[in-house]
């Protein structure tokens, strides 16, 4: 019975087999990754049959989503990734060079856009067809920022709040979406140490531990894909002195004295000292509230 068992799961004709999913990790690869040599990425799957010892995985990467042939590519077609495997698991995996998805989809590293990829398992059966067993998906992300904008500079006490906006797209940059982040560098003009930030497009970002009184140069980039490593150009430098020049807090108190007052306990003189006769009317108000 055993035996008769196993004889019909290597028989199921390819309508029957059911797909499962493949994921990829990492599930992506930005433009460095996408021209090395050495990069991989790890595909695992689960098989919806159990496969025979004497068959075989076949992978292959396509162009798009969803997008894995209904024909089962041959051994060493251009689609195909790697040598196939061989004495497979139900739940089985393979470590890919990421050059080898490229291959197979030829697509162009320096492309201006993202380029997707489905990946595709098929089981090839010892004897009876063989089919796709399993589907996943794979992002070349190579879009980058073009030169984002400063619109908006701000001094705080040993700090900078800035404003970035994203820059225009252009036929060669064109990532600018909510997905990239920028860094912000604020440089010192004389002595001192560079401070750096991140944050989205029009978001307060806060350069901190600044020199009060130093006038700061303030340039900014993106990079795409939340951090992929696709980094854009620097944007032109943000120098207005009064925007660029952290100063220190100047609360009440801070006032009070630079108008002339005292420490607490002493007498007001100048500006702050006519303070005093209204004080002293208050108390003889609130006096004569209090008598019978």
């Amino acid at each position: 019975m055993l035996r008769r068992a196993a004889l019909l799961t290597l028989l199921l004709p390819a309508a029957a087999l059911a797909q499962t999913p493949v994921t990829a990790s990492p599930a992506y690869a930005n433009r460095t990754a996408c021209a090395s040599t050495t990069d991989t990425t790890t595909w695992r799957w689960t098989a919806s049959v159990a496969p025979g010892t004497a068959d075989l995985y076949r992978l292959a990467a396509y162009s798009g989503t969803n997008a894995c042939s209904t024909t089962v590519p041959n051994s060493g077609d251009s689609a195909t990734v790697a040598a196939d495997l061989t004495g497979p698991t139900q739940a089985d995996s393979a470590s890919i060079f990421v050059a080898e998805i490229q291959a197979a989809t030829a697509v162009n590293c320096s492309a201006a856009t993202d380029q997707p990829v489905t990946l595709c398992v098929y089981l090839v059966p010892a004897t009876g067809n063989a089919a796709l067993a399993s589907s996943g998906r794979f992002d070349f992300w190579l879009a980058i920022p073009p030169a984002p904008t400063i619109t908006r500079v701000t001094p705080g006490d040993g700090q900078l709040t800035v404003v970035v906006a994203a820059g225009t797209a252009t036929s060669t940059e064109t990532a600018t979406g909510a997905e990239v982040v920028y860094t912000v560098t604020c440089t010192p003009q004389g002595a001192g140490s560079t401070a750096t930030a991140t944050g989205n497009a029009s978001q307060n970002i806060v350069c901190g531990g600044l020199t009060n009184g130093t006038q700061y140069a303030i340039t900014a980039y993106g990079v795409s894909a939340s951090g992929n490593g696709n980094r854009g150009a620097t944007s032109t430098p943000y120098t207005d002195p009064s925007a660029t020049t952290p100063q220190p807090f100047t609360g009440f108190w801070d006032g009070y004295k630079s108008a002339g007052g005292m420490e607490p306990g002493g007498c007001a003189t100048g500006g702050a000292g006519a303070l005093a006769p209204a004080a002293a009317l208050l108390a003889a108000l609130a006096l004569r509230r209090r008598r019978p």
